[in-house]
């Protein structure tokens, strides 16, 4: 893209990201960047309660009900965000409170391990080979010379020279849906005239950001979601 895009400086990209980014988050009707939620919900005596934001960070969740801390529920599907207890959800309305972790890390957080880095805290990194959790620098420093094994379980801890990281259950933002961001990007900016979609009634359209609409041939590329990812954003 950015032999594509000689002319554009940081802020201009910036400013057209975040437009695309605010249209794309409507589209889907929630935040995609991984942070922190506190949610308030009705138990009512249903057996499952079902989080707003996604993907649902494994190890992140807590929840009061009633003001006192309930422990017994788990999280069936963090793609999904399903609370299960068994004996029920009580509570009135706004009386069941949910703190969690969820979203994606955006492109660019996280990165291959590398040996005698310097690391800061807050960084992330994959492990190898490929592991269903990432690290997190929670001590910083400089990393040791040799990769290390990385712990399997989520919350756990691992020494890296002088840096320490935690293994967290983070999913990074998926592929095709960098894709069609990269697109809505270049589109956006470049007015390229490839980049035009037909609305229903015959009309031609383009997205010319400062709005959180999407023009259809985005929304399409949204709908070929890959197998279980439409539920994520049902």
């Amino acid at each position: 893209m950015t032999e594509r895009l000689p002319d554009a400086s940081a802020s201009e990209l910036g400013d057209v990201i975040d437009e695309v980014t605010s249209g794309v988050e409507s589209f889907v009707g929630r935040r995609l960047a991984r942070q922190v939620y506190r949610e308030t919900l009705s138990g009512r005596g249903r057996l499952r309660l079902r989080l707003s934001a996604l993907p649902v960070e494994t190890g992140t969740v807590s929840v009061t009900v009633a003001g006192e801390v309930e422990a017994d529920w788990r999280l069936e599907d963090p793609a999904l965000g399903w609370l299960y207890l068994a004996d029920g959800w009580g509570g009135e309305v706004g009386e069941v409170v949910a703190t969690y972790t969820a979203g994606y890390l955006v492109p660019g957080v996280a990165a291959d391990w590398t040996a005698e880095e310097a690391v800061a805290v807050g960084a992330w990194r994959r492990p190898t080979p490929p592991a269903a959790l990432l690290a997190e620098a929670t001590t910083a420093g400089q990393a040791g010379t040799v990769e290390p094994v990385w712990p399997a379980v989520v919350g756990e801890t691992v020494v890296d020279g002088g840096a320490v990281w935690t293994m967290r259950a983070a999913v990074e933002l998926p592929a095709w849906l960098r894709r069609v961001a990269a697109v809505l990007v270049e589109g956006a900016y470049t007015g390229d005239p490839g980049v035009v979609g037909q609305s229903g009634a015959g009309f031609s359209e383009r997205y010319e950001g400062g709005g959180s609409d999407l023009p259809s041939w985005a929304e399409r590329a949204l709908f070929r979601l890959p197998q279980g990812a439409a539920e994520a954003f049902s």
